[in-house]
Protein backbone atom coordinates (compact mmCIF):
# COMPACT_ATOMS: atom_id res chain seq x y z
CA UNK A 1 0.00 0.00 0.00
CA UNK A 2 2.76 2.48 1.12
CA UNK A 3 4.58 1.85 -2.24
CA UNK A 4 1.72 2.42 -3.76
CA UNK A 5 1.66 5.94 -2.58
CA UNK A 6 4.90 7.18 -2.79
CA UNK A 7 4.21 7.98 -6.63
CA UNK A 8 1.57 9.69 -5.97
CA UNK A 9 2.98 11.81 -2.68
CA UNK A 10 5.83 12.55 -5.29
CA UNK A 11 3.14 13.78 -7.88
CA UNK A 12 1.56 15.92 -5.35
CA UNK A 13 4.57 17.58 -4.31
CA UNK A 14 5.66 18.45 -7.32
CA UNK A 15 2.32 19.74 -8.49
CA UNK A 16 2.12 23.38 -8.95
CA UNK A 17 -0.68 24.53 -6.82
CA UNK A 18 0.29 22.66 -4.22
CA UNK A 19 4.02 24.62 -4.20
CA UNK A 20 2.15 27.21 -4.16
CA UNK A 21 0.13 26.41 -1.45
CA UNK A 22 3.56 25.06 0.68
CA UNK A 23 4.71 28.83 -0.24
CA UNK A 24 1.93 30.42 1.28
CA UNK A 25 2.11 27.96 4.29
CA UNK A 26 5.89 29.07 4.68
CA UNK A 27 5.41 32.37 4.74
CA UNK A 28 2.71 32.19 7.21
CA UNK A 29 4.76 30.42 9.33
CA UNK A 30 7.50 33.19 8.78
CA UNK A 31 4.70 35.71 9.74
CA UNK A 32 3.95 33.81 13.21
CA UNK A 33 7.61 33.67 13.97
CA UNK A 34 8.01 37.42 12.97
CA UNK A 35 4.75 38.39 16.01
CA UNK A 36 5.89 35.65 18.15
CA UNK A 37 9.90 37.47 18.34
CA UNK A 38 7.61 40.96 18.84
CA UNK A 39 5.80 39.66 21.79
CA UNK A 40 9.10 38.04 22.96
CA UNK A 41 10.53 41.63 22.64
CA UNK A 42 7.35 43.64 24.11
CA UNK A 43 6.91 45.36 20.77
CA UNK A 44 3.31 46.12 20.57
CA UNK A 45 0.90 44.53 18.88
CA UNK A 46 -1.94 42.35 19.59
CA UNK A 47 -0.71 38.82 19.77
CA UNK A 48 0.12 37.69 23.50
CA UNK A 49 1.43 34.53 24.45
CA UNK A 50 1.06 31.59 27.65
CA UNK A 51 2.78 28.99 29.31
CA UNK A 52 1.51 26.17 30.74
CA UNK A 53 3.97 23.35 32.27
CA UNK A 54 3.23 20.10 33.70
CA UNK A 55 5.10 17.02 35.32
CA UNK A 56 3.63 13.81 35.54
CA UNK A 57 4.68 10.57 36.64
CA UNK A 58 3.72 7.58 35.00
CA UNK A 59 3.77 3.66 35.74
CA UNK A 60 6.29 1.99 33.55
CA UNK A 61 7.58 5.33 31.98
CA UNK A 62 8.54 7.11 34.76
CA UNK A 63 8.72 11.05 35.44
CA UNK A 64 7.55 12.77 32.16
CA UNK A 65 7.52 16.29 31.71
CA UNK A 66 5.56 18.83 29.20
CA UNK A 67 5.60 22.66 28.41
CA UNK A 68 3.10 23.74 26.55
CA UNK A 69 3.08 27.64 24.61
CA UNK A 70 0.40 29.26 23.02
CA UNK A 71 0.12 32.03 20.91
CA UNK A 72 -3.07 33.94 19.93
CA UNK A 73 -4.29 36.77 18.59
CA UNK A 74 -6.77 39.15 20.29
CA UNK A 75 -9.91 39.14 18.39
CA UNK A 76 -13.32 41.44 19.47
CA UNK A 77 -16.36 39.51 19.13
CA UNK A 78 -19.67 40.52 18.94
CA UNK A 79 -20.78 41.81 21.96
CA UNK A 80 -17.74 43.92 22.23
CA UNK A 81 -15.96 42.40 24.32
CA UNK A 82 -12.66 40.21 23.13
CA UNK A 83 -11.50 36.50 22.57
CA UNK A 84 -8.15 34.67 22.03
CA UNK A 85 -7.66 33.02 18.73
CA UNK A 86 -4.75 30.78 18.94
CA UNK A 87 -2.60 30.67 15.71
CA UNK A 88 0.97 29.05 16.79
CA UNK A 89 1.37 25.94 19.68
CA UNK A 90 4.63 24.93 20.87
CA UNK A 91 5.24 21.69 22.27
CA UNK A 92 8.07 20.35 23.59
CA UNK A 93 7.86 17.07 26.11
CA UNK A 94 9.96 14.07 27.56
CA UNK A 95 8.61 10.23 28.26
CA UNK A 96 10.79 7.72 29.35
CA UNK A 97 14.44 8.54 27.93
CA UNK A 98 12.90 10.06 24.77
CA UNK A 99 12.35 13.90 24.02
CA UNK A 100 9.55 15.64 21.46
CA UNK A 101 9.19 18.83 20.24
CA UNK A 102 6.05 20.35 18.20
CA UNK A 103 5.18 22.96 16.61
CA UNK A 104 1.65 23.46 15.23
CA UNK A 105 0.60 26.50 12.94
CA UNK A 106 -2.97 27.36 12.34
CA UNK A 107 -4.85 29.54 9.74
CA UNK A 108 -5.85 32.54 11.29
CA UNK A 109 -8.85 33.22 9.43
CA UNK A 110 -10.20 29.44 9.36
CA UNK A 111 -8.34 27.88 12.46
CA UNK A 112 -7.72 24.83 10.53
CA UNK A 113 -4.31 23.19 11.21
CA UNK A 114 -1.63 24.21 8.09
CA UNK A 115 1.99 22.77 9.36
CA UNK A 116 3.25 20.92 11.79
CA UNK A 117 6.83 20.16 12.83
CA UNK A 118 7.66 17.04 14.67
CA UNK A 119 11.03 16.40 16.47
CA UNK A 120 11.87 13.04 18.04
CA UNK A 121 14.65 11.33 19.03
CA UNK A 122 15.07 6.94 18.94
CA UNK A 123 14.61 5.18 21.99
CA UNK A 124 17.18 2.74 20.93
CA UNK A 125 19.81 5.66 19.47
CA UNK A 126 18.89 8.89 21.13
CA UNK A 127 22.07 10.87 19.21
CA UNK A 128 19.31 10.79 16.04
CA UNK A 129 16.89 13.26 15.92
CA UNK A 130 14.29 12.83 13.16
CA UNK A 131 12.68 16.31 11.78
CA UNK A 132 9.38 16.11 9.62
CA UNK A 133 7.54 18.56 8.45
CA UNK A 134 3.74 18.42 7.50
CA UNK A 135 1.64 20.59 5.51
CA UNK A 136 -1.79 20.88 5.43
CA UNK A 137 -4.81 22.44 2.72
CA UNK A 138 -8.13 23.23 2.93
CA UNK A 139 -8.87 21.72 6.15
CA UNK A 140 -7.54 18.17 5.50
CA UNK A 141 -5.54 16.10 7.75
CA UNK A 142 -3.83 14.31 4.73
CA UNK A 143 -0.50 16.41 4.42
CA UNK A 144 -0.31 18.02 0.93
CA UNK A 145 3.71 17.86 1.57
CA UNK A 146 5.55 16.21 3.96
CA UNK A 147 9.75 16.32 4.24
CA UNK A 148 11.74 14.16 6.89
CA UNK A 149 15.65 15.30 7.60
CA UNK A 150 17.67 12.98 10.27
CA UNK A 151 20.26 14.53 12.18
CA UNK A 152 22.90 12.68 13.99
CA UNK A 153 23.54 15.02 17.30
CA UNK A 154 27.04 13.07 17.85
CA UNK A 155 28.37 13.50 14.63
CA UNK A 156 26.62 16.95 14.01
CA UNK A 157 25.49 15.53 10.03
CA UNK A 158 22.63 14.64 8.50
CA UNK A 159 22.02 11.03 8.10
CA UNK A 160 20.76 9.01 5.01
CA UNK A 161 17.26 8.91 3.69
CA UNK A 162 16.73 5.47 4.43
CA UNK A 163 17.80 5.94 8.18
CA UNK A 164 15.40 8.47 8.48
CA UNK A 165 13.21 6.35 7.00
CA UNK A 166 13.95 3.42 9.63
CA UNK A 167 13.19 6.02 12.23
CA UNK A 168 10.59 7.81 11.15
CA UNK A 169 8.27 9.28 13.67
CA UNK A 170 4.94 7.39 13.05
CA UNK A 171 2.27 9.35 14.10
CA UNK A 172 0.02 9.21 11.72
CA UNK A 173 -3.33 10.93 10.87
CA UNK A 174 -4.53 9.74 14.89
CA UNK A 175 -2.03 12.25 16.27
CA UNK A 176 -3.17 15.18 13.61
CA UNK A 177 -6.69 14.86 14.21
CA UNK A 178 -6.40 14.82 17.99
CA UNK A 179 -3.48 16.65 19.72
CA UNK A 180 -3.42 19.49 17.97
CA UNK A 181 -7.06 20.41 17.89
CA UNK A 182 -7.68 19.13 21.64
CA UNK A 183 -4.43 21.30 22.80
CA UNK A 184 -5.97 24.39 20.70
CA UNK A 185 -9.30 23.58 21.59
CA UNK A 186 -8.24 23.75 25.60
CA UNK A 187 -6.29 26.38 25.42
CA UNK A 188 -9.64 28.68 24.30
CA UNK A 189 -11.71 27.27 26.72
CA UNK A 190 -9.58 28.93 29.46
CA UNK A 191 -8.63 31.78 28.19
CA UNK A 192 -11.70 32.55 26.74
CA UNK A 193 -13.68 31.37 29.73
CA UNK A 194 -13.30 34.80 32.26
CA UNK A 195 -16.20 37.07 30.34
Amino acid sequence: MLLMLAPLMANAQSDPATKARVADVRAAYKQALADINAVQKGEEGAQNDALVSMRLNRPDSGATSETLEFYAEVKQDTVGGYEYETFFIRRSYSMSARKYYNEFLFDRETGDLIFAYVRSSSEDEPNIKIEDRYYFDNGSLVPIWHTATGLDTEKNTLISQKQVEKHQWQGGDDFFQSVPASLRSAFHSLANCAH
